[in-house]
């Protein structure tokens, strides 16, 4: 009807029915009255403090910004022409965005103790992940123990590798827990090592003991 009755074209006719959805109240089924979608423009056109070009234009810069934004694109519509409003509410945008929190990253997954260990020819095969302060605390454990030997008039300079040290030095601490006061029971009893051999064996000092799960130790 517009494009008749007032020779606009289309693409105006559009705009202007649009800017009257956005500045008029609305009734619902319920008989409720609902505010304008822009009151604060709605406000200022009634006055006549900003024209049609304005409301176009605010109209258009509301759509990427949040409502509370509304008072100020119209304050400075006031005193603004109606093109510089679009580059106003690009510059609200971005000081909007700047005041966001920073994005928070995601708290990271739980770390698991993990132990692997299985026995091949004779020997206990022990592969471990240790949490980050477990693992702090077993190096704390393990480091000491693990230095080189001072090198004596008697046994010379240690000529062990790093492996072997640390390899030694593990076994050391096993040894040193299986004598602590605190160990973890197992069924009720404290944890022990049983090894099974002859009586005269064990007097002659001589064959192999067994342990529990079978493997002998010389």
């Amino acid at each position: 009807m517009l494009l008749h009755a007032v020779k606009w074209d289309r693409k105006a006719a559009v705009q202007w029915v649009a800017n009257a959805g956005a500045l008029s109240s609305s009734i619902t089924p319920t008989g409720s009255e609902l505010a304008p979608e822009l009151p604060a423009t709605a406000e200022a056109l009634a006055e006549g403090a900003v024209s049609v070009e304005h409301v176009t234009a605010l109209a258009k810069a509301m759509e990427k910004l949040p409502a509370e934004a509304e008072t100020a694109m119209v304050d400075f519509a006031r005193e603004h022409p109606p093109g510089v409003i679009g580059k106003f509410g690009k510059d609200v945008a971005y000081a909007l965005c700047q005041n966001d929190p920073e994005p928070r990253d995601a708290e990271p997954e739980p770390l698991v103790n993990q132990l692997m260990k299985s026995w091949k020819n004779g020997q206990l095969e022990v592969k471990a992940l240790l949490d980050t302060v477990t693992g702090a605390a077993f190096e704390a454990m393990l480091d000491p123990l693990a230095k080189p030997r001072p090198d004596t008039s008697g046994q010379g300079p240690d000529l062990r590798s790093r492996t072997e040290r640390e390899g030694e030095a593990f076994a050391e601490l096993v040894n040193l827990m299986m004598r602590a006061d605190q160990l973890p029971e197992h069924g009720g009893e404290p944890v022990t090592l049983t090894l099974t051999m002859s009586y005269d064996d064990l007097a002659e000092q001589v064959g192999q003991a067994m342990l529990d799960n079978g493997e002998r130790v010389p």
